[in-house]
């Protein structure tokens, strides 16, 4: 039997109950509440780290985004960094470098 790597990723399930209490945490687009260079419609919770390349379904490692944000997020637009610090900042989380 062959697995592929889109068979893994397929049933890979993200906890529901953490991207719920995601959106109960932050509320509203941190990224946009810092920088104020205003937001689209919806509220997605973004994985810092990326699924793909390890990143868990961890409060730490998730921040809620309006779709904007969000896209820009994927495209490298706003860095990982940058959002650890938004989490930082509103939560007192500390990340090690690295």
């Amino acid at each position: 039997m062959v697995i592929t790597m889109e068979k893994l990723k397929d049933e890979r399930t993200i906890d529901p109950q953490v991207l719920l209490a995601a959106k109960e945490r932050d509320g509203y687009c941190l990224w946009g509440l810092v920088k104020k260079d205003g937001c689209s419609a919806g509220l997605d919770p973004h994985h810092i780290q990326t699924r793909g390349s390890g990143g868990d379904d961890d409060l730490r490692n998730l921040i809620c985004l309006c779709r904007k944000h969000h896209d820009e997020a994927h495209a490298r637009r706003i860095s990982p960094e940058e959002l650890r610090g938004v989490l930082a900042r509103f939560y007192g989380y500390v990340y090690e470098e690295g």
